[in-house]
């Protein structure tokens, strides 16, 4: 793992390590999960940046348009059953508690 370390990574790192004092999660699960939470993070962000571009609109349908080519059945079964429950930051949270639950146990 690339460890690219500053002083505000490291206020980070030390407040989820206090977070996670009391928590059963071995210390490399810890360190796995402080990674995750980064990588989520910027994700997210990088995503809410290129909504910007005027291209994003287009992007975005591109999985609707591949779903009703027919070609990818699997992939029109899932956008079928999935609905647009939140708003991002509320799914930012969804999905960060879920990573987090999965590598933390």
């Amino acid at each position: 793992m690339r460890c690219a370390t500053n002083p505000l990574i490291e206020w980070l790192l030390e407040h989820l390590l206090d977070v996670l004092a009391n928590h059963p999660a071995e210390p490399a699960h810890e360190l796995e999960a402080f990674a995750v939470l980064n990588a989520l993070t910027a994700l997210f962000v990088q995503n809410e940046m290129a909504a910007a571009d005027p291209g994003a609109r287009r992007h975005a349908s591109y999985p609707r348009h591949v779903a009703a080519a027919g070609t990818h059945p699997r992939i029109a079964a899932m956008l079928a059953d999935t609905q647009p429950e939140h708003a991002s930051h509320d799914r930012f949270a969804t999905v960060l508690d879920r990573a987090l639950a999965g590598v933390l146990g």
